[in-house]
Parts: structure tokens; sequence; C-alpha cells
């Protein structure tokens, strides 16, 4: 009676070995959605590149311009805006923020942990977080022409077009932006 128990107790466990084997082997790698200059997917980047065995995890696909505007991808974003994340389910995950509580959620046994340890140094890194996705990164609105206050440093007639492109005069006033809410942050934290 012991050995038929034992058998069947190892009969069920092959059986269930070989489901885990078959369902890990069936599963797909995330993809993370990546453009080589966007400072929000960057965040993305970095934490994979931090992250221990990220990137053996998770596929990283680097989109062009061009590839932005695609159907396929507009399926995965409908903003047609990196960075975008395909969960190994098929749920498509935007906006950096959204993306990075995801994974760090996901993965919080991985080492290192990204998130402060009390509820003081979290509220410090959640305003930092904020003051960038509000006041430096985001221009709030995706029609051509608006660009967010960081794209003064690099977004010019010449190079990105009309469209994208920024005047000397709207480059002024975005850097000051930038300077005012650096200097804000500096003196809050």
């Amino acid at each position: 009676l012991k050995f038929r128990l034992g058998m069947n107790v190892l009969r069920d466990a092959l059986r269930n070995a070989s489901v885990c084997f078959t369902d890990r082997a069936e599963m797909k790698k995330p993809v993370f959605y990546d453009m080589i200059h966007s400072n929000n997917a960057a965040r993305i980047r970095l934490w994979i590149m931090l992250k221990e065995d990220m990137q053996d995890l998770i596929e990283v696909k680097m989109l062009t311009y061009p590839e932005l505007k695609t159907s396929e991808f507009g399926r995965v974003n409908p903003l047609q805006k990196v960075p975008a994340f395909l969960r190994s389910d098929d749920v498509a995950v935007y906006e950096s923020y959204v993306i990075l509580e995801y994974l760090e959620d996901k993965y919080r046994s991985r080492k290192p942990a990204f998130k402060p340890d009390t509820p003081e140094d979290r509220q410090v890194m959640e305003l930092m977080i904020r003051m960038h996705d509000l006041y430096v990164a985001s221009p709030n609105c995706t029609a051509p022409g608006f660009s967010h206050c960081q794209g003064a440093m690099y977004l010019s007639y010449g190079w990105h077009g009309e469209a994208r492109g920024m005047d000397l005069k709207s480059r002024a006033a975005k850097l000051e932006e930038i300077w005012k809410q650096l200097a804000w942050l500096n003196n809050a934290i």
C-alpha cells in the first residue's frame, strides 16, 4: 500500500512538473518598446539594466519614428508613443510610471528594490517623479507643434521639422520653465 501510494504521488508530481515545464516553454517573453532618445522609455531601460536577470526575461524592441505610426504599434499603444510594454499575456501597458509600477510589483522578489522603505522617502520619490512628468517631460498635448519642456534642449526646425521643432523664443521659455521647476524641486527636498 505504501509503495502504491508513493508511486501515485510520484506519478502526480511528474505529471504536474511536465505541465509546468510545458507551460514555461510556451510562455512568451514580455516586450518593452523603446526609442533611443526617449527619456520616459529610458526609465524602463534603466530598470531593466539594473534589476536582476531582467535582460534575459524581457524582450526589448527599439523603434523608430515611422514605426510609432504603424497600425501594429497602435494596437500596443493607441497614443503611438513610447514607452509601451506588452505583457506575456498580450495585455498592453503604457505610460512609464504605470509600466514601472507594474514591473516593480511583478518582480519585487528580484534585487535591487527600487522603492524606498519608508512612507516619507516614498513620498519624496513620488514628488520627484510627478514634477518631472508634469512640468519637464510632458507637453500635456500630442498635437503637432506642442512639445515637452525638455525638448528645448534638442528639438530644432532643422532636424525635426516644423511639426516637432521649436523656435529660439519657445526654447528659451521652456528652458526657463525647466530651471524654475528644478529650482523649486531642489528647495522642496
